[in-house]
């Protein structure tokens, strides 16, 4: 339990100075993943991997991001509770962030949907507005302004204090694209309420640069003005070189539309000053074009010369860097969807290796269950023949034994003989029985289903001829899917009874029909029937009727049981239909072969 508080401690800690400290996030999270895999603890490790994973992700490895946030998510999977669960979504996001920034946006979106049901699910309404967030920016990225605002309004509903100002801002900018001027005022001042409510210089910032934009494109250039003069001040009070550098181009831009061409080039030349120290080159690449254009309008030729053929070389090398890095995200992309695949790959395996496992413990318990009892029936079951023998033995080792007739000493003998036969019968039923019931004694094929019944009847005819009981037949030319032997005993079976209960002189029919998904199998008597309240315990093992014309005829008691046994393990049924004194039906199916059209 302390171990579990102090990895907890670790990783709080550690969430907390992820935006600020990475170096230290990763000390506190390398301790908190070591001790939880030490500890099996599930949850810290899941945790720890993905503040892990975010870090990846700030340090543009997002290859590592992507495998580590899927270790994370696996974990959090296996845990199938809410508690203790904050980071889960996080997780997640990082997955959808890496494939938004490597341009896979279809695959950005599964996860950010993904992200939305866990928050929802773990009531992380930041957490889901963030996904949200996300998913407005996506689209925003393909043009389709309208479904952005969407998902805006979506995010806005549930988002913290501290995420609606980035919200209304965003929303602000699409309201711009798509020149709803008046939207788009309202959206930026509701988001510079909130930077002031939170103190954010940069976020002041961000709200007057696209206020001075809204006003510029309305073609109020002093109104525009104003607002870039504040964006300029509050964006000389922040630690982000990018607002300051924003600030410049806008004014820069703003002295363009003025056609005030000094006060162009000096806030041009100001933020390619700025740009090039920073090592922003696509605003280095802006400047020059700007300054080329506003320097020939100067006549200042020979300066205005220099920026475009710094502009021409830097678009090119911007061209080029642009290419290998959309290059290196392809390829990096394509790895992590191999490296995913092959851990699915695995995974899966595993699963299934699991499962087998498990499979081969339920079967191997079956037979020791079987083994069981098997042995509580056999050791039952054996007692009457063996206790018979031993009488028997007795009558032919006694004193009084001399004095019997050949004849007695001969009925003496084959009445242990048949009380040997029917212990070997009762044993090779039991063994048969559970064989079967393993669920591994069955090889089916498709084969004609006459030729089965056919060799089957061959095999009762001399007991049938004993009896003087005639066989009909009235079989058709189905195919079935089935295992010769195993329904060659059933008919053996089937058809010995028929013939066991049966009057001599009487007769037993055999036929076949079928549906549009199996093949019918009757075997019908003319016998001494079965009871009602006996046909639901007929196929039980070792139920015997308790009537005296069944008495009269011996058995084990497993014939039925083993005879369901295996009509089921071919996919079929049996059932029994009988009325004393009339005779009874035995009808079982086989999944019949579909004939092609």
């Amino acid at each position: 339990m302390e171990k579990t508080h102090y990895i907890n401690t670790l990783i709080e800690r550690a969430w907390q100075l992820l935006p600020s400290d990475a170096t230290h996030t990763n000390i506190l999270v390398e301790e908190a993943l070591q001790i939880s895999q030490r500890e099996q603890y599930a949850l810290g490790e899941a945790d720890a991997l993905t503040i892990r994973s975010r870090i990846f992700l700030e340090s543009h490895t997002y290859d590592e991001a992507i495998t580590t946030a899927h270790e994370a998510i696996r974990l959090y999977e296996k845990l199938q509770t809410t508690e203790g669960l904050k980071l889960y979504p996080y997780a997640v996001a990082t997955l959808a962030e890496s494939y938004m920034v490597l341009g896979d946006y279809e695959t950005a979106l599964f996860w950010l949907e993904r992200q939305i049901d866990i928050a929802e699910w773990l009531r992380n309404t930041e957490a889901q507005a963030s996904a949200y967030q996300n998913m407005s920016i996506i689209y925003g990225y393909m043009n389709d302004h309208r479904t952005a605002l969407r998902y805006l309004h979506d995010a806005s509903e549930i988002a913290s204090p501290s995420q609606q100002p980035r919200l209304y801002q965003l929303g602000a900018e699409y309201a711009l694209v798509l020149k709803d001027f008046e939207s788009a005022i309202d959206n930026a001042t509701i988001a510079l309420q909130g930077y002031e409510a939170l103190g954010s210089a940069s976020g002041q910032a961000l709200a007057h640069s696209t206020l001075g934009d809204i006003y510029l494109a309305m073609g109020d250039p002093k109104t525009a003005r104003t607002h870039y003069e504040w964006a300029w001040q509050f964006s000389r009070h922040t630690s982000r070189p990018m607002a300051t550098l924003r600030s410049l181009l806008q004014l820069g831009k703003l002295a363009v539309y003025e056609q005030q061409w000094e006060s162009a080039a000096e806030n041009f030349k100001g933020a390619l000053a700025f740009a090039e120290a920073n090592e922003h080159h696509q605003e280095q690449l802006t400047c020059h074009k700007a300054l080329a254009d506003i320097l020939e309008k100067l006549g200042n030729f020979r300066e205005a010369l220099y920026h475009a053929k710094r502009y021409a070389e830097l678009r090119d090398e911007i061209l080029t860097q642009e290419a290998n890095l959309r290059i290196q995200r392809l390829d990096m992309l394509q790895r992590t969807r191999i490296a995913q695949r092959e851990s699915e790959f695995y995974a899966e395996r595993a699963r299934q290796l699991q499962a087998l496992r498990e499979r081969d413990r339920v079967y191997f318990q079956e037979l020791s269950n079987i083994k069981d009892e098997m042995m509580r029936t056999a050791s039952h079951d054996l007692k009457n023949p063996l206790a018979t023998i031993r009488t028997l033995v007795y009558l032919l080792r006694a004193e009084e034994a001399s004095a019997y007739s050949p004849e007695r000493r001969q009925e003496l003998l084959e009445r242990i003989d048949q009380q040997v036969d029917r212990m070997t019968d009762l044993i090779s039923n039991l063994l048969d029985l559970a064989k079967l019931e393993t669920g591994r004694a069955i090889n089916t094929q498709p084969l004609p289903v006459k030729d089965v019944i056919v060799q089957s009847i061959e095999d009762v005819v001399p007991l049938a001829e004993a009896r003087r009981i005639t066989i009909e037949q009235q079989i058709g030319d189905h195919e079935a899917y089935l295992d010769p032997p195993r329904i060659r005993q059933v008919m053996v079976n089937l058809l010995s009874n028929a013939i066991k209960y049966s009057e001599a002189g009487s007769k037993v029919t055999v036929r076949t029909s079928h549906t549009n998904n199996a093949v019918i199998v009757e075997v019908c008597d003319e016998g001494v029937g079965i009871p009602a309240e006996d046909i639901p315990r007929i196929f039980e093992r070792f139920y015997r009727v308790e009537k005296d014309a069944h008495r009269a005829r011996e058995g084990t008691g497993l014939g039925l049981a083993i005879v369901k046994s295996i009509v089921e393990q071919h996919g079929g049924e049996i059932s029994v239909e009988s009325t004393v004194g009339q005779g009874s039906i035995f009808r079982f199916t086989l999944p019949i072969v579909q004939k092609e059209q």
